[in-house]
């Protein structure tokens, strides 16, 4: 059951967005793929969770890469359903004229979180600040 659920989860994180924008001639059709892999391994302490993330966005019909982003996070489990925590983020992300710009972002955050059975429901809310330099 468990690895019928693994592979369910991998093949929709490969599936590919499609994104409709307009341009001066009506619209134009791109699709775009946004993949991205987690890690959290064991607790580093008792209540103490660090996840690891990586990031990869495409679009022009998959053949450029608008964005890349790496980030760690640590979150403290006050109770089952509340967890409280901090972030780092960096990205390179993709401008008009062809460079990659590099940013950062750091935030604290808080997390409502609920399970019952197969479903469950979360609300995260953040402060962040992004810098260019």
């Amino acid at each position: 059951m468990k690895l019928k659920i693994l592979l369910l989860l991998l093949l929709q994180c490969c599936l590919p967005t499609v994104v409709v924008a307009g341009d001066k001639e009506g619209k134009k059709e791109d699709a775009g793929l946004w993949a991205s892999f987690r890690i959290t391994p064991k607790p580093v302490a008792e209540r103490y969770f660090v996840t690891y993330l990586l990031e990869h966005r495409s679009k022009e019909n998959f053949s450029e890469t608008s964005l890349w982003r790496g980030s760690i996070r640590v979150n403290y489990n006050l109770h089952s359903w509340l967890k409280v925590g901090v972030g780092f983020e960096y990205f390179l992300n993709k401008e008009t004229d062809g460079r990659y710009t590099p940013k950062y972002r750091y935030y604290p955050a808080a997390l409502f979180s609920h399970r019952r059975g197969l479903f469950s429901g979360s609300f995260r809310s953040s402060v962040m600040n992004t810098f260019e330099k």
